[in-house]
C-alpha cells in the first residue's frame, strides 16, 4: 500500500495470502496486523520494522517459525498464533512487552527460558502443544 504510511490497522484475515512483502516495514503507524487464516509459511524479518505494532494475529496459517526480528517490535502486547506449525520460539520475542500470548495447537516442545522476563504477561495459552516441561 504505497503512501499508506499513516495506516494503523491492516486486517487481511481469510484470504489466500502466501507471503508478506518487506515493504510492510514502511507502515510506521501500524498498530494492528491481522493475518489469520491465510497460507503464510514464513514472515519477513522486515516485520521487525513495524515499531508501533501492538497486536499481531497469525492464527490458522502454516508458520513453522517466527522471525528473530520480531523482538524489535518494542510495543507488541498481543501475539495470537494458534493453529500453526511452530516448533520453537525466538528468544527475542521475550524482548517485547507482551501481555497476551496465544500459541495453542502448535508443535512446541519447549519454550525459551527468557519467557520468565515477561513481567507484563497476563494470559498465556499453550494448550495442544508437545511441551515436555512446564513453563
Amino acid at each position: 500500500c504505497e503512501g499508506c504510511t499513516g495506516l494503523e490497522e491492516l486486517l487481511l484475515a481469510n484470504n489466500e495470502i502466501e507471503a508478506i512483502p518487506d515493504e510492510i516495514a514502511a507502515l510506521a503507524a501500524l498498530t494492528t496486523l491481522g493475518l489469520a487464516a491465510n497460507r503464510l509459511r514464513a514472515l519477513p524479518d522486515a516485520l521487525g520494522g513495524c515499531g508501533a505494532l501492538r497486536v499481531l494475529r497469525l492464527g490458522e496459517n502454516q508458520l513453522r517459525a517466527l522471525p528473530a526480528a520480531i523482538g524489535t517490535c518494542g510495543r507488541l502486547q498481543e501475539l495470537s498464533a494458534p493453529d500453526n506449525l511452530l516448533t520453537t520460539l525466538p528468544p527475542t520475542l521475550c524482548d517485547c512487552p507482551l501481555q497476551v500470548v496465544n500459541l495453542a495447537r502448535n508443535r512446541l516442545s519447549s519454550l525459551p527460558a527468557e519467557l520468565g522476563k515477561l513481567a507484563s504477561l497476563r494470559t498465556l495459552v499453550l494448550k495442544g502443544n508437545r511441551l515436555e516441561e512446564r513453563p
